[in-house]
This record gives C-alpha cells, sequence and structure tokens, in this order.
C-alpha cells in the first residue's frame, strides 16, 4: 500500500507544483553562481529576436518561468483532455520541468526556445481537438495562424511547417477547405503587420548563423551536446518501449500518440541538422521526451509500481546529476 500511495504521489499534480519550485529554485542558484550564461544570435526573419524582448534579467527569468509554469499547465490539460497515454498521469509535466533545470540557460532568460514550446503545444492541441472534424477549419486557421506570426520572431519554428501537414493527415482533416485555411493562416500575419505597418517587407532577412562553437565556451558546449544527446537517446529507448502498447489504443489515440512521435523524431532530426540552433530546440525536445518518458511510467501495472518507482528515481538522478555538472561541481 506504501509504493501505491509513493507511486500516486510522483503521478499527481502536487509533484508537478514541487518540481515546478524546485527548477525555479536550481536555476536562481545557477544564476547567483553565473552559470546560467544568457542564450544569444539573432533567429528571427522580420522582427526582432525574443532574446532581445526583456532587457532586465530579472525580468526575463520571470517572464520565462511564468511561461515555463503554463507550459506545465498545458501539459496536464492536454493529458487529461485528450488522454494520448490512457492514464491521467501529471508525471510527463514533471519530467520536462527536471530536464529544462538541468540546463539552466534554459530557464534563467525568456529566448525562442520557451517561445517555441508554448506555440507548438497550442498547435498541437488544436489540431488534436479537430480529429475527424474537417468542418471546423477555424482550428486549423488559428494554428497556422499561431506557427507563421511567431515565425518572424523565431524562423525554427517555420521549419515545423511539413510535420504539422502530415499532423493533419493524421488527424484525419486533410483535405481542400483545411488546405486553403493552413494557407490563409500563413498569409494572414504578414497581412496583418504590413497593412498596419508593423513591418515592411524590407524587413524580411535571413536569420543570422552563427556557430554555437563562437558563442559559447567549451564547456558549455560539450554539457548541452551531451545533455541533448542523452535526451535524443533517451527518447527513442521510451519511444521503443511504448511501440506495443500504443498499437492496442482506438484509433483516436494512436493518432495522437502518431503527431507527438512525428514531431519529436523531427525536432530530433532538427536538433542534429541546425546544431546551431540546438538552444531553441532543445525546451520541445525536452517536452516530447518527457511525453514518451511520462507514458512509459504512467502505463505501468500496480504489480510494477516499484519498478516504476527506481526507474523514475534513476530519471531524476541522471538529471541532478548533468545539473550539478552544469554548475561545475
Amino acid at each position: 500500500m506504501a509504493k501505491i500511495s509513493v507511486t500516486r504521489i510522483i503521478h499527481s499534480r502536487t509533484a508537478v507544483f514541487v518540481m515546478f519550485i524546485v527548477a525555479a529554485m536550481a536555476t536562481w542558484g545557477a544564476i547567483e553562481q553565473n552559470q546560467a550564461p544568457a542564450i544569444t544570435g539573432d533567429t528571427a526573419i522580420a522582427t526582432s529576436s525574443p532574446e532581445l524582448w526583456i532587457s532586465n534579467d530579472m525580468i526575463s527569468f520571470g517572464v520565462n518561468m511564468l511561461l515555463i509554469g503554463i507550459i506545465a499547465i498545458m501539459s496536464v490539460i492536454l493529458s487529461k483532455e485528450y488522454n494520448p497515454m490512457k492514464s491521467l498521469s501529471s508525471l510527463f509535466a514533471s519530467f520536462f520541468l527536471l530536464f529544462q533545470a538541468a540546463t539552466p540557460s534554459v530557464l534563467a532568460h525568456f529566448y525562442g526556445g520557451t517561445l517555441t514550446v508554448v506555440v507548438m503545444i497550442a498547435i498541437t492541441i488544436l489540431l488534436l481537438s479537430n480529429y475527424k472534424c474537417p468542418w471546423n477549419t477555424q482550428r486549423v486557421f488559428l494554428a497556422f495562424f499561431l506557427l507563421m506570426l511567431s515565425s518572424l520572431a523565431q524562423y525554427s519554428l517555420l521549419l515545423y511547417l511539413p510535420i504539422l501537414l502530415l499532423g493533419m493527415w493524421q488527424m484525419k482533416i486533410f483535405d481542400l477547405r483545411n488546405v486553403i485555411a493552413a494557407i490563409l493562416g500563413l498569409i494572414t500575419p504578414i497581412w496583418i503587420l504590413v497593412g498596419f505597418d508593423l513591418i515592411d517587407f524590407t524587413d524580411f532577412e535571413l536569420p543570422q548563423f552563427e556557430s554555437i562553437f563562437m558563442l559559447y565556451e567549451g564547456g558549455d558546449i560539450v554539457s548541452l551536446l551531451f545533455t541533448a544527446g542523452l535526451t535524443i537517446i533517451g527518447g527513442i529507448l521510451f519511444l521503443c518501449l511504448n511501440f506495443i502498447r500504443v498499437l492496442t489504443y482506438n484509433s483516436q489515440i494512436k493518432a495522437a500518440n502518431a503527431l507527438l512521435t512525428l514531431e519529436m523524431i523531427y525536432t530530433m532530426i532538427l536538433t542534429c541538422v541546425d546544431y546551431n540552433n540546438i538552444y531553441n530546440y532543445l525546451p520541445f525536445l525536452n517536452w516530447l521526451v518527457a511525453y514518451q518518458a511520462g507514458h512509459f511510467y504512467a502505463t505501468q501495472s500496480v504489480r510494477h509500481s516499484f519498478r516504476s518507482f527506481i526507474g523514475v528515481l534513476i530519471v531524476i538522478l541522471v538529471y541532478l546529476m548533468i545539473y550539478a555538472w552544469n554548475l561545475g561541481y
């Protein structure tokens, strides 16, 4: 009975709140020790990069943590409303906070990586809510409107366009009216901003690509690449462990898991190919891998609860060691 009670706690929303507080305190500790360097770079297409939106470091930290909290809440809502894990566990939100805290820089300041997670989760929820509802074109329009609007400040979001079109197919809404809605969603933000003279066509330019080896110190790069590599390996492992179980789900839940899997694999590819922008992919990668890890542990049977608990502790210990490494211990 005690084992079951402990297992219920780690899957609860209370655990998410506790993990959020721990992540905030861990990040603050890293800031105090100057071990959370600001993430730099020009990732905008037509506006200023998110890294430049807030000049005050304390306000930037506060805004970023607020958005991270919103992401955790959105994760719990996604789990409850669409039930892709066939479980009401909130563990994957806790895992996301843990993975983020292991690399303090991604929590210490608001930047394009946080924007990417918020936008992509919102788009994912819009697509999931439209399963077999091809007549509901407004949500498709809104999804692609958000994609283009945010892409003006963070170019990497626009790279997700192919995967979202595949997502429409997964949700069984890929028809002419929804394709038109998607195209209008992509055009409208530019039309509005140019029409109100907020931007000009001359403002459009390619983002400034700079090597991470020039922007950050060697030790920071090594720990960043190791963390991203470990997270990718973990994501593939948990995806394989979940594969057979997902095949037993109904068509809607299988479609939801297919969309999340496509997003994860695609993000892994982008992280490797566009490695100079790795900081901006890492938070969304963390969220997607956290889902796979949370899915695996949430669906373990009661008689395996102790093994599940030990597995969660191992994941926590590994990312705690990464955090200690980033602080130079």
